[in-house]
């Protein structure tokens, strides 16, 4: 990890910066997948529902992993069940 948890939200800006070169992003989602679910799911999310992030692909590929279910672009729903994810399964 780039930074411990406690200070995970210094890094979380650059990770949602779709204007990083993709290399960098490599690195940051590589960190971000190290990180707890609380953590992790949440900037996936965020992530993902960037459609001009190179990354939103994979994070969103990501989620599905976790979530076990596609809900498309209802970015509502993704984040309802990402919270009830969390919720059923703390860190």
């Amino acid at each position: 990890n780039l930074l411990s948890d406690q200070d995970f939200g210094l890094l979380h800006p650059y990770l949602t910066n779709a204007t990083l070169a993709e290399s960098v992003l490599d690195v940051l989602l590589d960190d971000v997948l190290n990180r707890p679910n609380s953590l992790k799911l949440p900037a996936l999310l965020e992530v993902a529902r960037s459609h001009q992030h190179p990354k939103a692909a994979e994070a969103k590929d990501f989620l599905e992993l976790f979530l076990e279910e596609d809900y498309g672009d209802d970015w509502d729903k993704w984040q309802a069940q990402v919270q009830e994810w969390l919720k059923n399964n703390p860190d």
